[in-house]
């Protein structure tokens, strides 16, 4: 199975090689290794509403960021990868599910300043385990994935341009490739794999000296494995900057319309005994003989609208924050089906930390994910809730050495089943910056 298409890294690794073959001033090198040790107690580890398995997990988290930059480029990231454990009796497990596994990131990004413009090239890739990965980004989980809960590989990659018409005035246009891929051979399963194109321009003008319009057109293309290809294009409008001295945010607005394939099997044959004009498979006055099916292939429109807002305040000894978007998002609900659709997917996430002194610091977040789940040859909409609740505390108990404890608390609710899912989980962390290296030549 191909998880990495070539075109990713050579195009990744081209644009690095272009960013620093260019004659420029002394490269100023930064890399800093940090290693992180967890141990994480969760009473209903794949957060089910019966049937709730709890589990001690630990895992070791090595992470390195790194940067090299000039005056007019430069190239910055990190890789990070967890070793996890998971401290139960095999026998007490779920099927399909490992005792122990590895998960991977790695993201990059790069710039080039020309006299005229700023060209960009960022690329990502992720190795998690399906449970992790879709309660991370959607808040829901379902019993198929939950069960096989197998491996996924996520690719991003693509080049960005910007450039300033004038004083007042910037353009920007913006491509990412993403594939999802599956590197488990899983018996029955219903994981789709997938690939998806966005192209992005965007137009900002100045309306005050802090404040800026912006208008943001984009065009989607999903292409699952299944091969039931699906567009959106979206337009969105609205204003954003910094509103005083302590508050910043970023408001748009707009409607989406996704076209996506619908197909459906309806059956063939022939009547014997039938009335005259009597058509399969009625066959009014006979009886009907089937040969087959054949595939119906149509096309339908769905539209919405989609919002984006993010506000940020800086308080003396530490700061609150809102994000409220929806993301709308093709889906194909399993390989096995012709079925297709649309998940629009509403968040809203209030956060806020605060700092005791220098050494001691608290964070809390609620995030709350409604999901509307609509196929296309059904028509059924299936509403997901989750809404997850996160409360921490750090020290730093000595220089580069610093401990942590957070507690989340997550519901899920779904409309095939009947009563709310809850979780609680507990980690603690211990995390030691080690000594980096800074130089320059």
């Amino acid at each position: 199975m191909l998880l990495i298409r070539p075109i990713q890294i050579t195009g990744w690794l081209s644009l690095v090689s272009l960013v620093f073959s260019l004659p420029a001033n002394a490269v100023l090198w930064s890399v800093q290794p940090t290693v992180a040790g967890n141990l994480l107690y969760d009473d209903n580890r794949f957060l089910t509403v019966d049937d709730k398995e709890s589990a001690w997990s630990a895992s070791i988290d090595p992470t390195v960021n790194f940067s090299a930059t000039e005056p007019d480029k430069g190239l910055s990231g990190s890789a990070a990868m967890r070793f996890r454990r998971y401290l139960t009796d095999s026998s007490n497990t779920r099927s399909n599910t490992d005792s122990k596994d590895v998960s991977l990131n790695f993201g990059a990004n790069s710039y080039l300043n020309t006299e005229l413009s700023t060209f960009g090239f960022n690329a990502s890739l992720t190795r998690s385990k399906t449970n992790d990965s879709q309660l991370a980004s959607n808040g829901a989980v379902n019993a198929d994935s939950i069960n096989q809960d197998a491996t996924r590989i996520v690719t991003n990659f693509g080049p960005s341009w910007s450039r300033p018409l004038n004083e007042l005035t910037t353009i920007s246009l913006n491509y990412n490739h993403g594939s999802l891929r599956y590197t488990d051979e899983l018996p029955n399963s219903t994981l789709v794999e997938s690939d998806t194109d966005v192209v992005t321009a965007s137009l900002s003008r100045g309306i005050t000296e802090n404040i800026a319009g912006l208008v943001n057109v984009s065009y989607s293309n999903f292409r699952p494995s299944t091969n039931l290809d699906s567009t959106t294009i979206s337009l969105l409008a609205g204003v954003s900057g910094n509103y005083n001295e302590t508050l910043s945010g970023t408001f748009t607005v707009g409607r989406r319309m996704t076209t996506f394939d619908t197909r459906a099997q309806a059956p063939t044959g022939f009547c014997v005994g039938a009335n005259p004009g009597s058509r399969f498979p009625d066959c009014t006055g006979g009886f009907p003989v089937a040969t087959g099916t054949r595939n119906i292939n149509d096309e339908e429109n769905n539209n919405g609208l989609t919002f984006n807002v993010s506000l940020n305040k800086q308080l003396e000894s530490g700061n609150l924050g809102l994000t409220a978007t929806r993301i709308v998002t093709p889906i194909t609900t399993t390989s096995n089906n012709s079925d297709s659709g649309v998940l629009t997917t509403t968040l809203i996430s209030v956060s806020g930390s605060h700092r005791f002194s220098d050494r001691l610091s608290s964070r809390l977040s609620v995030d709350i994910s409604n999901r509307e789940d609509i196929t296309s040859n059904s028509g059924s909409a299936n509403n997901r809730k989750f809404i997850n609740y996160n409360a921490g505390i750090s020290w730093q108990w000595l220089p580069g050495l610093q401990l942590s404890t957070t507690y989340i608390h997550q519901q899920n609710q779904t409309a095939d089943v009947s009563g709310t899912a809850r979780g609680n989980s507990i980690n603690f962390t211990l995390n030691y910056r080690l000594r980096g290296l800074n130089t320059s030549h």
